[in-house]
């Protein structure tokens, strides 16, 4: 930690950490820059999400001026789209909303917030879930088919992605 000492007015002090003063001339206030900072809980370093569902990844930022926020996927910047939107509200909290989550949409989703004096980014790992696939149609019922005779299957299944069906004769 610095300190810094003005001549006008006496025994003005400052202490510094992270902390940028720009004094131009007496008579003009002084300017105070802060670095980014992350202001949420590391708790939410992990989440998760069922495929097919939307999911929200929020990180809350403070610092003089306010930081921009841009998002990050894998290490590259994530655009606007029809699934991905950013917002922010007045308190510093930047929202990344991800519509209909895909296998293609796990992993390390990064917030980084950056003004004039530096920057701060916080992490989350986001984890697609499946629900498993169930078949929903009693398979040991006895099925009666005469010889040339056309008979239709049904199966009903129910999972997360949809499942494939696959039919096989043994």
């Amino acid at each position: 930690m610095a300190s810094i000492r003005l001549n006008k007015p006496p025994n003005l002090m400052f202490e510094v950490s992270s902390l940028i003063i720009f004094y131009a001339q007496y008579e003009r206030p002084l300017v105070f820059l802060v670095q980014p900072k992350v202001e949420a809980p590391k708790s939410v370093n992990d989440r998760s999400c069922v495929f097919g569902q939307d999911s929200q990844i929020s990180w809350k930022f403070s610092g003089i001026e306010k930081p921009q926020v841009a998002w990050f996927f894998n290490g590259q910047p994530i655009s606007t789209n029809n699934r991905f939107q950013m917002t922010e509200t007045g308190d510093g909290t930047s929202t990344l909303s991800i519509r209909q989550a895909e296998l293609a949409d796990q992993g390390v989703y990064t917030a980084r917030a950056t003004n004039a004096v530096g920057e701060a980014e916080a992490k989350t790992t986001l984890r697609i879930t499946c629900i498993k696939p169930v078949i929903n149609t009693d398979l040991n019922a006895a099925l009666q088919v005469t010889k040339g005779e056309t008979k239709t299957l049904n199966i009903s299944v129910s999972g997360t992605p949809k499942p494939n069906i696959f039919w096989m004769k043994g």
